[in-house]
């Protein structure tokens, strides 16, 4: 005979899994109807205490975006969406890998981008209520505060996390890390003046922990740094903003012979000006990206980039959100993956 689920048992009584769990997890407590109605129901199906994790089924999981914008070209209208040419790719393998992950536990996805707006946790809250939903999946665009107070309502992990600044389980990768790599990586290459390209203000303390990587990597090996800054304030469009910035790196006597940027969008507009302004990646310029998306295969040359594990990420954090279930009075956890440089075309040795 199989093993019994939560999910049978929430099947079987008309409620959650979340609230199956909290249920059985109640020790010391005193028990509501509810409660005692859950204990019996599990025991009269051979519900075992001991059950792995592994073994524990979901229902309902929201996984929800928040803060994901698409400009519009017609007017510069900001609109919430997360079907940008780059958060489409970084967003959409966020979404896929938890589908499927999801789906091999017996549950489904449900998915919702919400707009960075002070009540944005109220509005999650509600949502997950009125779906009813056994867990949440978090992915946003900068910081957001409050979370902790979504974890009293069922279980959450946030994915892509800027890891230690929050009380709920995440999963991350190794901003830090990964751009020190990339920097001893063209330091190995011959690259001596490296320079780094971010927006300004930073976007989210991730970028700002990118951005830290790159000169603790720089000042341990004596470098040359030059920053070049996608200056938002200014209320310029994206292309003006960012070819003012490589105007500044045309025109520089000590420029850089290697960019690393914060992320995609920015390392394949930085290859596209350098093309048309005949500066030959990688002969005269070595360039590396960060996020290793879809657009990376698809520039002319192929675009070197930094991996944060964005396939790994949503069956990790999904793993993280069965233990969560499983053991609700847990300590969060928060996993850090690894970072690393994919080499294609864009950079090269210049001894």
């Amino acid at each position: 005979m199989p093993d019994v689920r939560l999910a049978d048992i929430a099947s079987q009584i008309g409620v959650s899994v979340s609230t199956v769990s909290r249920a059985l997890s109640a020790k010391g407590h005193s028990s509501s109807k509810g409660q005692r109605q859950i204990i019996r129901v599990a025991r009269e199906m051979g519900y075992g205490s001991g059950q792995a994790a592994s073994e524990i089924g979901l229902g309902k999981v929201m996984i929800v975006t928040v803060g994901f914008t698409k400009v519009e070209p017609e007017d510069g209208r900001e609109l919430t969406s997360i079907m940008t040419s780059l958060q489409e790719n970084l967003v959409g393998r966020l979404v896929y890998g938890a589908e499927h992950a999801v789906a091999k536990r017996g549950g489904h996805l449900l998915v919702s981008n919400l707009p960075k707006t002070n009540d944005v946790v109220s509005r999650i809250a509600r949502l997950a209520k009125e779906a009813e939903a056994d867990g949440i999946l978090l992915s946003i665009q900068g910081d957001m505060g409050g979370l902790d107070q979504l974890a009293k309502l069922c279980p959450v992990v946030q994915i892509n996390a800027p890891l230690g600044e929050i009380e709920i389980d995440a999963v991350a990768s190794d901003d830090f890390g990964g751009i020190g790599g990339a920097v001893r990586r063209l330091f190995s290459l011959g690259h001596r003046r490296i320079g780094f390209w971010m927006d300004i203000p930073p976007s989210s303390s991730r970028i700002e922990r990118r951005l830290d990587g790159y000169r603790t990597a720089m000042k341990m090996r004596g470098g040359y740094e030059r920053l070049y800054l996608d200056e938002r304030a200014t209320g310029l469009a994206f292309p003006v903003r960012m070819q003012r910035a490589f105007d500044e790196f045309r025109v520089d006597d000590n420029r850089p012979t290697a960019i690393i940027c914060a992320n995609d969008l920015f390392a394949s507009t930085v290859l596209r000006m350098a093309t048309e302004q005949g500066v030959r990646v990688p002969e005269d310029l070595s360039i590396v990206g960060f996020d290793n998306s879809e657009t990376c295969e698809h520039t002319y040359p192929r675009l070197s980039s930094i991996d944060q594990q964005l396939r790994q990420m949503p069956e990790i954090a999904v793993g993280m959100l069965v233990e969560r279930v499983a053991k609700p009075n847990s300590t969060p956890r928060q996993l850090t993956l690894s970072a690393t440089l994919v080499e294609r075309e864009t950079i090269a040795d210049i001894r």
